[in-house]
């Protein structure tokens, strides 16, 4: 794909406006046909955002190469992005209908979603899968520009909902029967219609996270690492689900991509300490700039030029 802000038709007004596409350098049809929100749509569109880097790079480079990203970073897990011409991409949740498997990837994700999650806290958005048949290889991907890794809102004083009758849905007591409960953990009262699919609570099974302890759920590793964990734990399931459905070994890797100059290394090390067996899980780290220089070392410079002129990776 060419990155041209022209591609693509202009999009319906109750879709978004033509402001909010302004920084969407590629894609655009897609875009349109995938059935955005607004708040995705202004997202996406704005340079800023995580979103806007994640669409332009991952649909910029779809269907185009085979390309591996090798990254290393001093103190953390390596990791191995690999991106194939066959690849099938979802975001946020949504197929990006070039390729063949993406809408039966993001069926079987939204699948594993209803099945982990309880139903009362809403359905997470994944950011980016990316399903690589011809090697049996699944990826999630964690996409930072600025932001570290992302915490539970349940029980984050970010977000203002703190007190001390307990915003962990363990610890609940003032909230409807169905709205207590981690479903993570298996716990709780909203969590009985879960532990009957998960005999043994997914937190345990995949990591060496404690439980969190009443007044201090914020620092627990589910509270500060949870969007690590979520993304860890939903693409085992999804990777078994794959397995169990092919009747073929399917690998997993979870990868954050994070902008060089702007982000802590060490929850990220935590994390990969926590992972109770890595080959299972595997887990690294890789930066926008490394995906920037694989693409200028294989020739690629469109999306490495996006990359590289891009106001924080630049």
């Amino acid at each position: 794909m060419r990155f041209d802000k022209s591609i693509g038709r202009p999009p319906n007004e109750d879709r978004a406006s033509g402001a909010h596409r302004e920084n969407i350098y590629v894609g655009g049809a897609l875009f349109d046909e995938s059935g955005w929100n607004n708040r995705h749509a202004k997202d996406i569109s704005s340079n800023d955002s995580e979103d806007a880097v994640t669409w332009n790079v991952f649909v910029g480079l779809l269907g185009e190469m085979d390309l591996d990203v090798v990254g290393a970073i001093d103190g953390l897990p390596g990791a191995t992005l690999r991106l194939a011409s066959s690849s099938a991409l979802v975001l946020w949740n949504k197929p990006i209908a070039v390729q063949r498997d993406s809408a039966r990837i993001a069926n079987k994700l939204l699948n594993v979603l209803g099945r982990v999650e309880a139903s009362a806290l809403g359905q997470s958005e994944v950011e980016v899968t990316v399903w690589c048949p011809d090697r049996r290889e699944l990826g999630i991907c964690e996409a930072k520009l600025k932001a570290g890794p992302g915490v539970c809102k349940a029980v984050s004083s970010s977000y203002g909902k703190r007190s001390r009758d307990a915003n962990c849905r363990l610890y609940r007591t003032n909230k409807p029967a169905q709205d207590n409960g981690c479903s993570y953990w298996g716990e709780g009262k909203g969590a009985e219609a879960f532990s009957a699919r998960f005999p043994e609570n997914l937190v345990s099974r995949y990591l060496r996270f404690q439980r969190p302890i009443p007044g201090c759920e914020e620092q627990a590793p589910c509270g500060r690492l949870y969007q690590l964990m979520r993304n860890a734990i939903i693409g085992r399931v999804l990777a078994d689900d794959l397995q169990q459905e092919d009747g073929a070994e399917t690998s997993f890797a979870l990868t954050a991509i994070l902008a060089q100059d702007y982000f802590n290394p060490e929850p990220y090390s935590e994390f990969a300490g926590l992972i109770r067996d890595p080959q299972a899980i595997r887990f690294g780290v890789i930066t926008w700039q490394g995906i920037r220089d694989a693409l200028l070392a294989s020739g690629t410079r469109s999306v490495a030029d996006y990359i590289k002129a891009h106001t924080v990776l630049g």
